[in-house]
């Protein structure tokens, strides 16, 4: 009954398609309580567990999952999820938040088709990710995605746990801390991309203590220190840890780039000591890259964040001589350290048992190398530059097999004067930077 028009609402169960079902998971009790809300979440469990297609695959789906994508965001208990499992696909009162969850899960693992460039598919209309949309460059849709995450977050107190001190959190609202932390980076590496300096989430202090990883490829806790934002680079860290707190530097070049102060003096110190602590990173980054497997995701928002520094209008010289006192000459620097790791990052790629590891966040920093190796050998002559450019081509190819977005940025590469970041403003970038 419509109470406001005193009328009889009749729904036909066939108009609720998968591309008119709402994302249930984030009703209100008030909502899913209303008349019409036992048809809507019917047709949204007969869609989802169709998409999930059993128990069975959903476990198989879940596995690669907790091994692969997983250790990009390590927000969830492996344990607590196998412990819900089985209720999936026997119970009508099935959580719809965790139904959700498994369709995030198995949206979050879907590859580029072949035969087709396109990752607007049914799924992705049933379910959204942000992760996802970052990945395969669905934009706006990822900032606008990530904004109602955020704001899912602070509404549910999330923003609260992460300061408490790690001996004072449940293991059951380790997730909920964890999860704060995902948002956070993710917040920070699409504004990178982006070029916004607005978040939607607060920044994290560099007193608060880093989130412990979870699975097979986390460090052992350091028995003497509780990491925070501010422990410093040279202490051993778990990738998760190690990339809340690059994410943190990424917030902060965003806002020195994307919205400057007024004090000029300032503006360029506080350049100097971003780009000297990231810098500082940076060989630690590849150590533990090389050495642990880590695929990247850190080290390649490292590097973006510096390439996003150096062009930034403040450290433009009007020289176009390639001096070590120009930014240009520490992009040489910067690009050139990116192909002394191309092998790694190649055979990586490479590897299709390794390519649900690979991080939606490297092709960026491929690109950026690229441009830079391109303009150098416009520039010089010299054919090392141009060989640079290809490898970094041919591994974003590697990555489109994975990530529709290292597609996008290879047409990019192909325009006549593709900008070191994206998307190109004017404010920011020009196109005669070399």
């Amino acid at each position: 009954m419509n109470t406001r028009l005193k009328r009889v609402c009749v729904y036909d169960e066939g108009t609720f398609t998968s591309a008119t079902t709402p994302n249930l998971a984030s009703e209100s009790p008030a909502v899913l309580s209303e008349p019409w809300a036992a048809t809507v979440i019917a047709q949204f469990r007969t869609n989802a567990l169709s998409a999930l297609g059993s128990v069975d695959k959903t476990r198989k789906m879940s596995r690669t999952y907790f091994s692969s994508t997983h250790f990009k965001l390590a927000i969830l208990s492996e344990k607590k999820f196998y412990e819900r499992l089985p209720s999936l696909f026997v119970s009508t009162s099935a959580d719809l938040g965790f139904t959700t969850l498994c369709l995030c899960m198995h949206l979050a693992q879907q590859n580029p088709s072949p035969s087709n460039g396109s990752m607007l598919s049914s799924l992705y209309v049933l379910v959204k990710t942000v992760l996802y949309e970052v990945g395969h460059g669905i934009y706006p849709a990822a900032s606008i995605s990530m904004a109602s995450c955020a704001r899912a977050a602070r509404n549910l107190g999330l923003h609260k746990i992460r300061s408490q001190p790690l001996s004072e959190i449940e293991n059951e609202v380790a997730e909920e801390r964890r999860t704060w932390w995902a948002v956070h980076n993710l917040d920070r590496f699409i504004n990178l991309y982006n070029g916004d300096a607005i978040f939607n989430s607060e920044d994290a202090g560099e007193e608060d203590p880093l989130p412990p990883d979870d699975g097979p490829l986390s460090l052992e806790p350091l028995p003497y220190i509780k990491p925070t934002i501010a422990t410093p680079a040279l202490f051993r860290l778990g990738q998760f840890a190690r990339e809340c707190q690059v994410a943190h530097l990424v917030g902060r070049v965003v806002r020195h780039v994307f919205s400057p102060i007024s004090d000029v003096h300032f503006h360029e110190e506080e350049a100097t000591q971003l780009a000297r602590t990231l810098l500082s990173f940076l060989p630690l980054l590849i150590e533990e890259e090389v050495q642990f497997s880590n695929y990247c995701g850190a080290l390649s928002t490292c590097i973006s964040s510096l390439f996003t520094l150096y062009a930034a209008p403040s450290l433009r010289s009007q020289s176009r001589t390639l001096d070590e006192n120009t930014p240009l000459f520490a992009m040489e620097q910067l690009s050139a350290k990116m192909a002394e790791i191309s092998d790694y990052i190649f055979g990586m790629a490479q590897d299709e048992n390794k390519r649900f590891m690979l991080s939606p966040f490297v092709p960026y920093a491929l690109y950026q190398t690229a441009v830079i190796e391109l303009r150098l050998w416009k520039q010089k002559g010299e054919p090392q530059y141009k060989e640079r450019a290809d490898r970094m081509i041919q591994i974003l190819w590697l990555f489109s097999k994975r990530w529709s977005i290292a597609g996008k940025y290879i047409a990019a590469l192909y325009s006549p004067h593709p900008p070191v970041t994206l998307p190109a403003q004017d404010f920011y970038i020009s196109e005669n930077l070399m």
